[in-house]
């Protein structure tokens, strides 16, 4: 019975820290992949133009097992804290820490070396290099190699995320065309999921402040 009872637990928290992954994915992985649905179709059509035959190198990030493993553990003592409805500090997680769970946590295996963040006061940057053929299953041997910078608001448990810019390669994305991704909440199909919208209602803010992402939970 404790057994089955300490399973429950593990499903639950492990589901609670893949929201929050996910919310931290979210806004670092240039919004799905560069706002996938909403520049696909312009990437399909240049593809020459807007990819590359090899990847680029990403910044290195350099830590300890000691340094992994206390990021690991902050974010599950959060995510179970939530999921009892215990009293818990807010979640600060700096562009290090990030970068040690995309490293390092098992939800997110198949980021690790293909994307990198930095914060600058209010702002995520990311940076990613991937093999288009996972992002759209074609083009094999194409890498979508840029940045992105991000725009975070949270309000009435609605999370918004936004682009501020957008580069693939070394080529901005035409105005014409940014003007529409901006106006797109790159949250929006996150958001839809039942369990993400139980989370949200559990937070009283997410913010980037200082040059830090700032989970914090209701009283």
């Amino acid at each position: 019975m404790n057994e089955s009872m300490n399973d429950t637990n593990r499903d639950a928290s492990g589901r609670f820290i893949a929201i929050i992954c996910g919310i931290v994915l979210l806004l670092i992985c240039m919004g799905g992949y560069f706002g996938y649905l909403g520049v696909k179709g312009y990437i399909s059509g240049k593809v020459e133009q807007y990819t590359d035959t090899e990847p680029v190198e990403l910044p290195e990030v350099t830590y300890t097992e000691e340094d992994s493993e206390d990021v690991l553990e902050r974010v599950e003592f959060f995510s179970k804290a939530l999921e009892e409805d215990k009293q818990i500090l807010e979640l600060i997680l700096t562009a290090q820490d990030i970068n040690v769970l995309i490293n390092d946590h098992p939800k997110w295996k198949d980021f690790a070396g293909k994307v990198h963040v930095s914060i600058e006061q209010d702002k995520i940057h990311g940076t990613v290099s991937i093999p288009l053929s996972k992002l759209i299953g074609m083009f094999e041997g194409r890498f979508l190699n840029g940045s992105a910078v991000f725009q975070v608001t949270f309000k009435d448990d609605q999370l918004r995320v936004n682009f501020d810019s957008l580069k693939i390669g070394e080529k901005d994305i035409p105005e014409s065309t940014m003007n529409s991704l901006r106006a797109k909440n790159l949250a929006d199909e996150t958001t839809m999921d039942p369990e993400v919208r139980k989370f949200f209602q559990k937070l009283d803010s997410i913010t980037v402040k200082e040059g830090r992402l700032h989970i914090v939970p209701k009283p």
